[in-house]
């Protein structure tokens, strides 16, 4: 087991693309579950934990089975410890993968909506004295003791929009966006009144990164992540920036100032989304990709390979990053910021 620094290190642990499934595309669905029994044996020597996305495959065809290995996945990964538990949401959670099983038209009724992921992540309750807005799945918490503040992003947030016939316009499988509301709220919320000796960590089911990318069957597209991109590096920088977007049924307009405020530090961006343990720059935001946990092959089943996560170490003091990804990919990653 990995000795975890004490003091003023901000611990965090994050297992991310799980995805959790009985039937269908995975065979080996208890696997899946014990992967989370794997981070939280280190629950008390963490400040939190991070459920990061993609929890379930989300590939059955019946809504009401998705949503019951979602509330399976729940139950299991919010089991009452020492730590701090978050949960994201990724694009396969909400079951619009099946989008092609429904000749790429899928109703609103037939997917996990905004609405009913707050209900099952239970966001109303703020559990672990985070902040967010309203009941949204996004949020924040400050670590006093740490000097940090992270903030939880929901880069699953899709338009629900619906046409005529009440087919969605946008999948989250395909669209990895955010709106303008959340994007306001962080801007103008989550990054205000930072104290001077705080250091901000994000963390997100998928990375910022403006460019889509292209598949043989469709093109997974980023609405606003350069909207994203320019408000962080903006608050690093502590000036303002007009914020203002035109992506259709994602438009944005709004002011962030930081420029009272002053500049202040950002330690990374931290995700999941790709499956590889990967890293790039977004200005002066260092974005950070960490490894599945799904297994990649049968074979890797009963191995040292079954499984992966990442255990997180911020140092405040030194300004630097270690991430420890445990497990397949085995690796120490250092990163100054």
């Amino acid at each position: 087991m990995l000795e975890i620094p004490s003091g003023s290190t901000f611990n965090l642990g994050f297992i991310t693309d799980i995805h959790y499934d009985e039937g269908r595309g995975r065979k080996f669905a208890p696997q899946m579950l014990n992967n989370i029994q794997d981070i939280l044996h280190y629950d008390a020597v963490l400040d939190a934990i991070v459920f990061g996305g993609d929890n379930i495959d989300g590939f059955q065809l019946n809504k009401a089975t998705n949503v019951q290995h979602l509330k399976t996945f729940i139950a299991k990964a919010t089991f009452p410890g020492h730590s701090d538990r978050w949960l994201l949401n990724g694009n396969h959670d909400d079951g619009s993968l099946r989008t092609k099983d429904y000749n790429w038209h899928l109703p609103l009724k037939e997917i996990i909506t905004r609405n009913e992921f707050k209900q099952l992540f239970n966001t109303i309750t703020y559990s672990y004295g985070e902040q967010r807005d309203g009941d949204s799945l996004y949020f924040f918490k400050d670590y006093p003791t740490k000097h940090v503040r992270l903030i939880g992003v929901d880069t699953s947030d899709i338009n629900e929009a619906t046409d005529a016939n009440s087919n969605l316009l946008h999948y989250r499988q395909w669209e990895i966006a955010l709106q303008q509301q959340q994007l306001r709220w962080i801007a103008n919320v989550a990054l205000q009144n930072v104290p001077k000796n705080y250091h901000v960590i994000f963390i997100s089911h998928a990375p910022l990164d403006p460019q889509p990318v292209v598949f043989p069957d469709h093109t997974e597209i980023h609405p606003n992540h350069d909207l994203m991109i320019q408000i962080i590096n903006s608050f690093i920088d502590g000036k303002l920036c007009h914020v203002s977007g035109n992506v259709p049924d994602y438009q944005v307009s709004f002011d962030a100032d930081f420029r009272q405020q002053g500049p202040r530090f950002v330690a990374g961006w931290i995700c999941g989304h790709t499956h590889q343990n990967a890293d790039q720059m977004q200005g002066k935001l260092r974005v950070i990709h960490c490894r599945n946990s799904v297994y990649e092959s049968a074979e890797e089943i009963g191995t040292a390979d079954e499984n992966s996560f990442a255990l997180i170490n911020l140092d405040t003091v030194d300004h630097q990053l270690a991430v420890h990804t445990i497990g397949r990919g085995r690796t120490i990653r250092y990163f100054n910021y």
